[in-house]
């Protein structure tokens, strides 16, 4: 019944085969074929409903309220509308699906986010539309939220749902959001945040049993990459050897950055190249499974050296790496190296270390004059 084509001057062209008459052609742009071949799809289930003489499913409602006008014309006059109100309002769940599947930007980790979001939202509104949702439910599930996750959590949460309806808005299928005008403070879990000195850092690197650990390692604490997509996106044309630096490629979320290549990750890294596979990726084992497989290989690292693992085990290298940073170069240097913003750098990852607490406070050979020498209690 449909069919699509791509003209030879760019362009996918839908073609809608009519019962009677020549069939009919909509324009669909300058989109990916994966997207002309989805509207396709879209299409010829429209048609089936058409015929039958049922209406959308709530899911392909969802998709129409997001088409153009001048689609929605164009669909319409192919007679693949006949039983659809375009007043209807889709449900929650089948929106969220909508919106999240047409943004092309979010990366895996960003849909992940989204899909733990969804978890909450479906057991609060598994069968509600848009308009049903009122400002004081919305208030209910926010302070319900705060109560079951950490607030930092909450927050991203209940951003998302904003973001969800303020879409929702945009598409003409509702008018208010009732999600506008709720603030959850994004707190910090301090306690979680440890710095990993030098020392404690090379009895771990040297308690790696590959080589490809240990440059992993390295590259976390010293260099302050994110594991695993850092890692994973770099190969051996993003290390300079004459300058010494190192470039994260563009295609990870952070984006393109270079860094020094220092002195620990480049001994480490320079001993891997030269054992490595004629591959073009630096690190080749457990792709598929890095990001559990990587973790076990550093919690099997401490456990060599005798050292206890610290939480958020790679997070708090490349904190560690930040706050080192922090003490021999300003603070744009470190920003445009590590890829944050100096607030970021202030919340998630600046440590106060032995260091510090050495210098502030020296080393006390006696007691000072004002304090009492006397045990308390004594006569």
């Amino acid at each position: 019944m449909a069919s699509v084509w791509k003209h030879a001057r760019g362009g996918w062209y839908l073609e809608i085969a009519m019962p009677v008459g020549p069939a009919r052609k909509i324009y669909l742009g300058k989109i990916p074929s994966s997207a002309a071949q989805s509207v396709r799809l879209r299409a010829e289930q429209l048609g089936r409903l058409a015929r039958i003489g049922e209406p959308p499913t709530p899911e392909l409602a969802a998709w129409l309220a997001a088409c153009s006008p001048s689609f929605l014309e164009a669909l319409r006059g192919a007679g693949l509308l006949s039983s659809w109100k375009s007043n209807t309002t889709p449900a929650l769940l089948d929106w969220w699906a909508q919106y999240v599947g047409s943004r092309s930007d979010f990366s895996v980790s960003t849909r992940k986010g989204w899909q733990t979001a969804l978890l909450h939202v479906s057991q609060r509104w598994p069968t509600q539309t848009l308009n049903e949702i009122t400002a004081l439910d919305a208030k209910t599930f926010s302070r319900d939220l705060g109560l079951a996750v950490s607030t930092s959590h909450a927050a991203k949460i209940i951003g998302r749902c904003s973001q969800v309806f303020a879409a929702a808005i945009d598409a003409k299928l509702i008018t208010a959001n009732p999600f506008s005008g709720i603030k959850l403070g994004r707190g910090v879990d301090n306690t979680r945040q440890i710095y990993v000195d030098a020392e404690t850092a090379r009895r771990v690197l040297d308690g790696f049993a590959t080589l490809e650990g240990r440059a992993l390692f390295a590259l976390a604490r010293w260099c302050g990459l994110r594991v695993p997509h850092e890692p994973l996106a770099l190969t051996w044309a993003n290390i300079d050897w004459h300058e010494n630096r190192l470039t994260v490629p563009s295609g990870t979320k952070t984006g393109l950055r270079v860094v020094p290549l220092f002195d620990t990750a480049r001994t480490a890294m320079a001993a891997l190249f030269d054992s490595a596979p004629a591959t073009p990726w630096v690190f080749n084992q457990c792709r598929a499974s890095a990001a559990t497989q990587w973790r076990t290989w550093a919690l099997t690292a401490c456990r060599t050296a005798g050292v206890q693992p610290w939480p958020k085990l790679w997070h708090n290298l490349r904190a560690a790496c930040r706050t080192d940073l922090e003490e021999r170069f300003p603070g744009h240097v470190c920003d445009s190296w590590l890829g944050h913003s100096e607030r970021v750098a202030k919340d998630h990852y600046l440590r106060v270390t032995p260091d510090h607490w050495a210098a502030a406070c020296g080393t006390v050979q006696e007691p000072p004059k004002n304090e009492p020498t006397r045990a308390r209690g004594a006569t």
